[in-house]
């Protein structure tokens, strides 16, 4: 990496910074525009650059998660391995815990234990994060754990500034949930 470096010009280290966040960026928009062969091989540059940037990482297993979508001999594991790696990198970055477990549903899997756990901690980590947080609820009243659900989902289902609609609705949910209904709060 550090001769790839110098050999185009890359000596200092904020030039090194700089190219990083250039292929993160690259990798991003070429997510968004839907472009997922060409974001991967942007973070595989970045790779190329830092095998250790977390960010590149995540690119990585994000891309190749929309490329493995309704592909039934897609390389989950080694998706896995991507946002694992990512994570133990990173062990505050809630966005890698999330994509690992993600990586179960999209695949049709039942999330292992450790993906549910990370992805509770991604909630402790962002707490502010409700789509992430309805996922965790959703993830509890599939497993009948209903007091964690009801914890989860108190701050969504009792904010103040939510329109009539989704208030009504929250509050459904939480009924079936005091009721003991997980079938009904989903």
């Amino acid at each position: 990496g550090e001769h790839l470096l110098l050999a185009v010009g890359f000596g200092d280290p904020l030039d090194r910074q700089h190219l990083l966040a250039g292929g993160a960026a690259l990798a991003e928009a070429e997510y968004d525009a839907r472009n997922y062969a060409a974001a991967e091989a942007a973070a595989d540059r970045g790779l190329a650059v830092n095998p250790n940037y977390v960010k590149a990482m995540i690119y990585k297993g994000r891309a190749r998660m929309e490329l493995a979508r309704d592909k039934p001999d897609a390389d989950w594991k080694g998706i896995r391995n991507w946002l694992s790696k990512a994570n133990r990198l990173d062990t505050e970055n809630a966005e890698p815990l999330m994509l690992f477990y993600q990586t179960f549903g999209q695949s049709g899997a039942r999330p292992t234990q450790n993906a549910v756990d990370g992805l509770l901690y991604a909630v402790a980590l962002v707490p502010q994060d409700n789509e992430l947080r309805v996922n965790a609820v959703r993830q509890m009243l599939i497993e009948g754990r209903l007091k964690e659900a009801r914890i989860l989902f108190a701050p969504i289902a009792y904010q103040p500034h939510a329109p009539e609609r989704f208030r009504e609705s929250n509050a459904q949910v939480m009924a079936a949930i005091g009721a003991g209904d997980s079938k009904r709060a989903l």
